[in-house]
């Protein structure tokens, strides 16, 4: 957003409206999934397989709760040509909430971070399922990029004739510079930050625990739609 001068700082407000142009997050997905593929190809990679939520997200548009962040059950594979493929605990709910992805997303195959015991096999028929994803995208030949994975799962990734490589630079690469939409993310984080700021300022005085300065900050962040 910008007003008389060209390096302002105004930021948009945190709700969407029909009256004024604010973050166009069709556009914001469409060129981080650019992005990303440019980056892959530039990688020499036939696509990379996500683990990590921010990855997820940057390549599908889609995401689901803090609390699952290091339960490794939720992974995408990104082709360096065509649409992200999505596994999902919850397939029939992302089918409604992010159709852009409908047809592109199945349920997970996971060991939970080494829950469930190797004699089940979860990471043989997890690899078997990957290597399905890669024959479809025609890259099953092709170096694949991994972010962050269980070294159990790499193996069995091996095990079915995948060449395992580092998909996270490629995509700190295509992260790393912003988009303007990004950018006008940053800046609404940032008066939220501001705002949360004020309240600890306030509050602050002789005799304040920090847990009662964490509870602030939380509340007003919480009501200003972070995360």
């Amino acid at each position: 957003m910008k007003y008389n001068s060209p390096h302002s700082t105004a930021a948009y407000g945190a709700q969407a409206k029909d009256w004024e142009q604010g973050i166009d997050y069709h556009r914001l997905s469409k060129e981080r999934l650019r992005r990303a593929q440019e980056a892959i190809k530039f990688a020499g990679l036939g696509g990379v397989l996500c683990f990590h939520f921010d990855n997820i997200r940057y390549v599908t548009a889609t995401h689901i709760g803090e609390w699952a962040r290091d339960k490794f059950f939720r992974y995408a594979l990104c082709p360096a040509e065509g649409s992200p493929f999505l596994w999902d605990p919850a397939p029939p709910a992302k089918r409604i909430s992010s159709p852009w992805i409908a047809d592109n997303v199945a349920a997970p195959i996971t060991t939970m971070q080494g829950a469930i015991p190797p004699g089940m096999n979860v990471a043989r028929d997890f690899a078997r399922q990957i290597k399905k994803a890669l024959v479809h995208y025609g890259i099953e030949k092709e170096p694949l990029g991994i972010d962050i994975m269980e070294i159990g799962m790499i193996r069995a990734l091996e095990s079915e004739g995948i060449e395992i490589v580092d998909g996270q630079q490629a995509l700190l690469d295509a992260r790393e510079i912003k988009t303007g939409d990004e950018i006008e993310l940053l800046k609404m984080a940032a008066a939220m930050v501001d705002a949360t700021y004020v309240d600890i300022a306030r509050a602050i005085r002789p005799g304040t625990k920090e847990n009662e300065l964490v509870a602030i900050a939380n509340d007003r962040l919480f009501r200003m739609g972070s995360e």
